[in-house]
């Protein structure tokens, strides 16, 4: 659990009423929660979060560290159907052991919680999982 709040004196109070039923551990100024990073300047006022750990270790989780990086999350001219799945036994054995639903379930993280920009193409790239073609794991790595 994390608690936050904008005057100390009440996160203290917080903090002291739950004592009061369960054993709890401060472990002070928060720098990690749930798998993002959180960087607080107290001087700038600014409170910034990142996933930066967690990406890399999709890239390195399904060998994607050499991948070339995009500045878009999908190409605004690329449209994606169901004419594009697998559609012959011969298409469906070249996907057979593609982790597709397992990379759309990891990448579902980072765009609720630091990457909203994504959030769109993970959402047109989920229609895909119960038959995934090639164009849609291109596109998804």
């Amino acid at each position: 659990m994390a608690v936050t709040s904008k005057r100390r004196v009440d996160a203290e109070n917080f903090k002291t009423e739950i004592q009061k039923y369960w054993d709890i551990t401060d472990n002070g100024a928060i720098s990690w929660f749930l798998g993002f990073q959180i960087k607080r300047d107290r001087e700038a006022k600014t409170l910034s979060i990142n996933q930066h750990a967690y990406v890399e270790s999709l890239a390195e989780k399904f060998r994607l560290t050499n991948a070339k990086p995009v500045h878009t999350p999908m190409d605004p001219n690329v449209h994606f159907s169901i004419e594009q799945c697998p559609s012959t036994p011969n298409q469906s054995a070249r996907m057979q052991g593609v982790p597709y639903i397992e990379a759309i379930g990891s990448v579902l993280w980072p765009a609720v919680v630091s990457r909203p920009d994504i959030a769109f193409a993970v959402g047109i790239l989920s229609q895909f999982v119960q038959n995934p073609g090639s164009v849609h794991w291109e596109a998804l790595k």
